[in-house]
């Protein structure tokens, strides 16, 4: 049981990045006016076909959510390890809420955007966390994979915070460049799961 949930848990990760990435490019081709470079991701989450980056998102959420069952039963490290874990399952549900308030983004006066700003601000500090806690458990597998984890955190850390003071003719790319950082990484693990599930089959079928 424990290896098709891995398994699972690393296609559903690698589903999420998928379709985040794909919804996106869907959404810049057919809402009006959208410029990917100025216009950062939320701006597409106005309008009638708002629902399509949101629905990319809400099933990347699932994506981490997934990782996060699929890294718990993977068991690499101690407490640690198990609050790393616990942040992407927690970071799942952040973007989630971050789906659901997308249309507040640029309404400065409603509850709304506030709780979008909060969710943006928990996402920042979750991911550099969390990338950081599990790379020592990581390393267990390799130290490829020590690095991939820890330089992950690193270069978060110093990107995300600086889009709060990139120039609002450029935020959208920038923006864009900073979430690459975060797929590049969760596909990454949802590999690792996919693989690692995939050879604990073979060795209990053999």
């Amino acid at each position: 049981m424990g290896s098709k949930l891995i398994l699972i848990s690393g296609l559903l990760g690698l589903l999420g990045c998928a379709t985040v990435v794909i919804t996106n490019i869907i959404g810049i081709l057919v809402v009006d006016a959208h410029n990917p470079i100025s216009d950062t991701i939320s701006g597409l989450a106005i309008g009638k076909y708002a629902w399509i980056q949101d629905f990319g998102l809400d099933v990347f959420a699932v994506g981490l959510i997934a990782c996060a069952i699929g890294l718990y039963v993977f068991r690499r490290g101690g407490i640690r390890w198990r609050v790393g874990v616990l942040l992407l399952g927690i970071l799942g549900f952040d973007i989630f809420l971050i789906a659901e308030h997308n249309q507040y983004a640029n309404r400065v006066d409603s509850d709304g955007a506030a709780i979008h700003l909060y969710c943006v601000y928990v996402l920042g500090i979750l991911f550099a966390l969390l990338t950081f806690l599990t790379a020592s458990g990581l390393r267990k597998l390799g130290e490829s994979w020590y690095r991939f984890g820890l330089w992950t955190s690193l270069i978060w850390t110093v990107a995300a915070p600086l889009f709060l003071i990139t120039p609002t003719g450029w935020d959208g790319i920038y923006e864009r460049g900073v979430a690459l950082i975060m797929v590049t990484w969760v596909v990454g693990i949802s590999w690792l799961l996919v693989q690692q599930g995939y050879q604990r089959l073979l060795v209990r079928q053999a």
